[in-house]
């Protein structure tokens, strides 16, 4: 049986039910690999459950210094180069998005450059 594997992407206020939709994944028998945006190392809120949760999880924090400040889009955005140019690795299903407007636009547009489907989850939110 082959492994389904999927990333979820995200940052505050979204990482509580981001958190629900990994755990979800995992009990369907997902692999999956997380990218958190947090304000500071440490700082993160259900960094104990994500670690639980995923089978990777890397978390990218914000400096004060924007212009240097590496984001969850750049690190995405290596690992899937990294996928492309690898023999025997191939992309997720899908990319689970729970970010703000702007950042989930760009996550959309990359995943769409790769022929990743994308879910908007953020929205789900906002609405309920």
């Amino acid at each position: 049986m082959e492994i389904k594997e999927t990333i979820c992407i995200g940052e505050s206020p979204y990482l509580g039910i981001m958190l629900k939709q990994c755990l979800k994944l995992k009990n369907n028998g997902y692999r999956i690999m997380s990218f958190i945006q947090a304000e500071a190392l440490g700082k993160i809120d259900f960094e104990g459950e994500f670690r639980n949760a995923c089978d990777e999880l890397f978390i990218e924090a914000k400096t004060t210094t924007e212009k240097n400040s590496r984001t969850i889009i750049d690190s995405l955005r290596e690992l899937l180069r990294t996928i492309e140019q690898s023999t025997n690795t191939k992309f997720p299903e899908s990319i689970y998005i729970f970010c703000s407007n702007t950042t989930t636009k760009d996550l959309e547009k990359l995943a769409q450059e790769y022929n990743i489907k994308s879910v908007n989850c953020s929205k789900k939110q906002e609405t309920t």
